[in-house]
């Protein structure tokens, strides 16, 4: 990479917010939210990716990406969120590998909680088992050796249904769906779903409102995680069909460069993040500059996968 390519990429480094929605998609709509201060960690780390594993009247646990400036690899972890003051309060390491970690995807079956993370480079969508009392995530087994993107899991009609992305595309408007009778597989291929605009990737897991499955879904027209496409999902004679109903877009201020994840709690409340940058002057300095560079034909832009 050039010089210039390597300055804009650290001037333009990415910041992640969370924010919860106490109400779950009522509070979304209506701009209820409750932005998360992280606390002893501000300036150190950003959170993204989250997924609730529990709360009560004072305090929130949510499995995350943790990102840390010096390690700069992602990494899954547990926060503690004090709905008294609306802080990170504790942030534990559940999982850390040589490869990058993201999206925690949060799946309960009796007794087991389970936790299947994108690990795009390690070429595998892999299951681990969350020990509660060791605080740390056990290796389960693989569950598709498919190099998915912020893949979830639906069940419904006795069959376990596993949406992803993957390459080449992972950022565009094909989502394919696999299925299984076990939620251990083995996972064959059922449908692929073509949208009329970058809607394919995953932005959370689908969940029920107003009688209606919804499955929040990245829109990535013109920049990975723009805004968030809600839609209403449909299955007859095991094939999936979804429309659109709503369209979020970040409302922070200066968390304004995007959202990506939305995550329900079966209990009702939310988490969701929107994305800033870590230098948020010169990250938008900088990001005007090379809108006007492409603009007159001195800078190009990547393929957008």
């Amino acid at each position: 990479m050039s010089l210039i390519g390597n300055m804009k990429n650290e001037w333009q480094e990415s910041a992640w917010l969370l924010g919860i929605c106490v109400n779950g998609f009522d509070d979304l709509k209506a701009g209820h939210i409750h932005w998360i201060s992280e606390g002893k960690y501000k300036g150190k780390k950003w959170f993204a990716d989250p997924y609730i594993l529990d709360y009560d009247d004072s305090t929130i646990h949510i499995l995350v990406e943790e990102f840390d400036y010096q390690i700069h690899r992602g990494r899954i972890a547990k926060l503690t969120v004090d709905r008294g003051l609306w802080e990170v309060t504790d942030c534990k390491i559940l999982l850390d590998l040589d490869t990058h970690l993201s999206f925690p995807m949060i799946w309960c079956e009796g007794e087991n909680v389970f936790v299947c993370p994108e690990n795009y480079h390690s070429g595998g969508w892999n299951m681990y088992r969350y020990d509660a009392e060791k605080e740390k995530l056990e290796f389960v087994q693989p569950l598709l050796n498919e190099k998915l993107t912020d893949a979830t899991i639906y069940f419904d009609s006795d069959l376990y249904w596993l949406l992803s992305t993957y390459e080449p595309r992972p950022n565009g408007s094909e989502l394919t769906i696999w299925k299984s009778k076990l939620l251990y597989g083995p996972y064959s291929e059922s449908q692929r779903v073509k949208f009329d605009e970058n809607v394919g990737r995953n932005a959370g897991m689908i969940f029920k409102y107003d009688d209606k499955l919804i499955r929040p879904a990245q829109e990535s027209n013109h920049k990975y995680g723009h805004s968030i496409s809600f839609q209403e999902v449909s299955v007859n004679d095991g094939k999936f069909a979804f429309n659109e109903i709503y369209r979020f877009n970040t409302p922070h201020k200066k968390y304004d460069a995007g959202t990506h994840t939305y995550n329900q709690h079966k209990k009702g409340m939310a988490v969701l993040d929107v994305k800033g940058y870590r230098y948020n002057f010169w990250g938008r300095i900088i990001n005007v500059l090379f809108s006007m560079a492409v603009r007159v034909g001195l800078w190009k832009l990547p393929v957008l996968k």
